[in-house]
């Protein structure tokens, strides 16, 4: 296991981080200083040891946002309850853990031992990933190159299913059985219609549509 602590201050951090490795948790300590964009360790877990001031936020927005979406930012302090609600921060907002000032040092290790093991769970049944392409199953959201886009009920559903058939063609009478209930009602345009919403949302400008259409047979999301 290994965990990212990110405070201004480093003996206090360098405490921290000797009583993570006595209980055999590898660590890094960081000056918000010392964050970069485009520098993002492996790291099962953030920790955010102090709370850090108004000029390094930007910066540090910009950390979190190369990380993987799916470990936990572990704040100590009630400080940080109030900055991290503060936008832009609510979009991390899912993957916060808070725990109160007054705890002691050496139960820190613990605690973070057993938030990532849950996170961890949790993600493996809440994200479906391929390539590039996050799924969120629970906010029914698609996430791609850290841009988050929500989906209509029969959105999610069809591009769930063109995930699960990744690198195939996937047929109008499946889509159908899938996103809808009554498929007498279902027409060729309606099936157009959400592959068109879909294309904008997960679709950049500068790069072939990801979503393709095979005529007469249905349509195809390549595999990444």
């Amino acid at each position: 296991m290994h965990t990212t602590i990110i405070s201004p201050y480093p003996k206090q951090a360098g405490m921290l981080a000797q009583t993570f490795k006595r209980q055999n948790i590898e660590c890094i300590t960081v000056s918000p200083e010392h964050l970069f964009g485009d520098w993002f360790p492996y790291t099962d877990s953030v920790v955010f040891y102090h709370p850090l001031t108004q000029e390094t936020w930007e910066r540090l927005i910009n950390f979190l946002r190369n990380l993987n979406r799916d470990i936990p930012i572990i704040l100590i302090g009630d400080l940080h309850r109030y900055i991290f609600r503060i936008d832009p921060f609510r979009e991390f907002s899912h993957r916060i853990i808070y725990i109160e000032d007054g705890i002691k040092l050496e139960e820190i290790p613990s605690i973070i031992k057993d938030c990532s093991r849950t996170r961890q769970s949790e993600a493996s049944n809440r994200y479906f990933q391929m390539g590039p392409l996050i799924l969120d199953k629970k906010k029914r959201a698609i996430i791609i190159d850290s841009n988050c886009n929500f989906l209509t009920r029969k959105e999610y559903f069809l591009l769930e299913l063109l995930m699960l058939n990744a690198g195939e063609v996937t047929s109008r009478d499946t889509i159908i059985d899938y996103v809808w209930t009554r498929r007498n009602f279902i027409s060729q345009n309606t099936i157009e219609v959400y592959i068109s919403r879909l294309r904008k949302k997960i679709d950049s400008e500068s790069k072939k549509s990801l979503i393709s259409t095979v005529p007469c047979l249905g349509y195809q999301l390549d595999k990444m």
